[in-house]
């Protein structure tokens, strides 16, 4: 993926073919780019600037845009509970629905994020992060983030408050 384009190639099933490369066709509603997260189950792939796209085997499907959740910096995805969760810049959690993404919440974190991993089975979010209220505060030798441990229990299973 480079910015605003991203390309497929596809690999033949014989070795001295040619591969088949294709792009995801722009739109100015869909902006592409950036780094992205690809569902556990393989049918989606989220781009940070916000762009959801379709996955599909068959090429007329493949890369066609199908939701725009708006850009964040780390995302997790829980196909068995339904669940999206998105990290912003702005410090905030923004809980989906899957495959609809269909907004369930925003919680204020109050931290930065730039990587996340979600342990359904224990309900834990682990987020990579930083504080901006904390980062003048540290000595520049020193590294400037942190793991922060979430209980998401209950917002998986839809009894968040």
């Amino acid at each position: 993926m480079s910015p605003g384009n991203l390309e497929t190639l596809l690999l033949p099933a014989k070795v001295d073919d040619k591969p088949v490369q294709y792009k995801a066709p722009p739109d100015q509603n869909h902006p592409l780019g950036g780094g992205y997260v690809v569902s556990p189950d393989g049918q989606f792939l989220l781009c940070r600037t916000g762009t959801v796209l379709r996955l599909s085997t068959k090429r007329d499907e493949d890369l066609k845009p199908v939701a725009n959740v708006g850009p964040f910096l780390a995302a997790a995805v829980d196909v068995e509970t339904r669940s999206i969760l998105l990290l912003t810049a702005d410090g905030m959690l923004t809980h989906l629905s899957y495959p609809d993404f269909k907004l369930r919440g925003t919680y204020r974190l109050g931290t930065v994020a730039y990587q996340a991993a979600l342990d359904d089975k224990q309900g834990r979010l682990y987020v990579a992060a930083f504080d901006p209220q904390t980062l003048a505060d540290r000595p520049r030798g020193r590294g400037v983030g942190d793991v922060y441990v979430y209980n998401v229990r209950e917002l998986l299973r839809g009894k968040a408050k």
